[in-house]
């Protein structure tokens, strides 16, 4: 596994982090390769990015390696399978005993193989006094069958509530039963049942890319895209509220763009910010002193990196390649700003078309997109 991305510091980490590896076939299928060997990239894959996210820092990670609606695959792909599942027990709990890992299943144990039900039960049993971590491999799991299982299983004769179902289910007497975090890849926008009653405040990251496309790297970048989030839970934003004009922000940013120097951008700052700083403030200081102004917990070193790209490359608006650009401008946004990639990209699409309109002489153009994008800004950190 190559050397992880470094984090910025202050980060804030999920707990709980579930992975629903999905497109194992399809990218097989893409290749001309047989599914099957699909299916084996993917499990080496969730052993790296397992591993990585025990090393980030996660305490819980939870894999989703067979649903209980799999069950309509074919007995060959199925059987392929649960050898594939034994052979992620022994290669798991080698790892987890060096690493201090509880190993968890989640799922039912009385319709898989009775020797991987013994191998499960066997791993679970060693590991059981590990505290540094927890892996959950969710192995023939529901979230409605963890649900029904577990409560037909103490029948309750009388009304329950959400503490006595957090106490029934597989993931009980687990410190971080419910995932801040729930990533699924292969473009599919939805959760197929995965832990239902403990991911009701989870936040969701979805991927276009196959799950054996997945990496430690792009794992990275999903806690990234997490810490940004504003999690309210119903209540009160904890964050900062900006009263941003985006005339006058859009204004200034243009006169920065007319005369890319640290007195616009200090002019910038007290548009966006409301906040006095001398004209010849360098960026650095001045992300310094907007993280001392707010709540914000962002990384000025970090987000220093992001303004140095963008400002130092002269033709990052001037050639035909949007990417590059609308890919700088968001994680500069979105880390500035604390709001999730989704929310950033239109602001950063709208920032993106306002520089090449400026760099083709439309001032006209070029004011109507910042407008546009500062109108955006302003209703994420309203």
């Amino acid at each position: 596994m190559n050397q992880l991305p470094t984090l910025p510091a202050n980060i804030i980490l999920p707990h709980h982090v579930v992975i629903i590896p999905d497109g194992n076939r399809r990218w097989a299928r893409a290749k001309n390769k047989p599914t099957l060997l699909g299916h084996k990239r993917g499990f080496d894959v969730a052993h790296d990015v397992i591993l990585a996210g025990h090393q980030l820092g996660i305490h819980t990670m939870t894999i989703w390696a067979f649903s209980t609606g799999n069950w309509d695959r074919t007995p060959k792909e199925i059987n392929y399978l649960m050898g594939l599942y034994s052979q992620m027990i022994d290669r798991h709990l080698k790892q987890a005993l060096k690493d201090g890992v509880r190993i968890i299943h989640l799922g039912r144990k009385d319709r898989i193989p009775s020797s991987l039900a013994k191998k499960i039960a066997s791993a679970e049993a060693q590991t059981s006094k590990s505290t540094q971590h927890v892996l959950n491999i969710a192995l023939d799991h529901g979230g409605h069958d963890d649900l029904i299982r577990n409560l037909n299983r103490h029948k309750p004769a009388f009304p329950i509530s959400e503490t006595d179902i957090n106490s029934l289910l597989d993931t009980r007497n687990q410190p971080y039963p419910s995932p801040d975090l729930i990533i699924r890849t292969s473009g599919e926008h939805r959760t197929s049942g995965v832990l239902n009653f403990q991911s009701d405040q989870s936040e969701f990251y979805f991927l276009p890319q196959h799950f054996p496309d997945f990496s430690p790297e792009k794992l990275t970048e999903a806690i990234l895209d997490y810490s940004r989030r504003r999690r309210r839970f119903g209540g009160n934003d904890k964050n900062t509220h900006l009263k941003l004009n985006s005339g006058s922000a859009s204004k200034s940013h243009y006169q920065l763009l007319q005369s890319p120097s640290s007195s616009s951008l200090t002019v910038l700052v007290k548009a966006i910010f409301d906040l006095n700083l001398p004209a010849s403030t360098p960026p650095l200081e001045i992300l310094k002193a907007i993280k001392d102004h707010t709540d914000y917990a962002f990384d000025p070193d970090y987000v220093n990196q992001f303004y140095s790209a963008i400002a130092s490359d002269k033709n990052l608006f001037t050639q035909l390649d949007y990417t590059k650009a609308e890919s700088l401008l968001t994680a500069f946004i979105a880390e500035l700003f604390r709001i999730n990639a989704f929310q950033a990209r239109p602001i950063a699409t709208e920032f993106n078309l306002a520089h090449r309109a400026f760099y083709i002489d439309d001032p006209e153009s070029s004011l109507t997109h910042l407008k546009l994008g500062y109108s955006f800004l302003a209703s994420m950190v309203a």
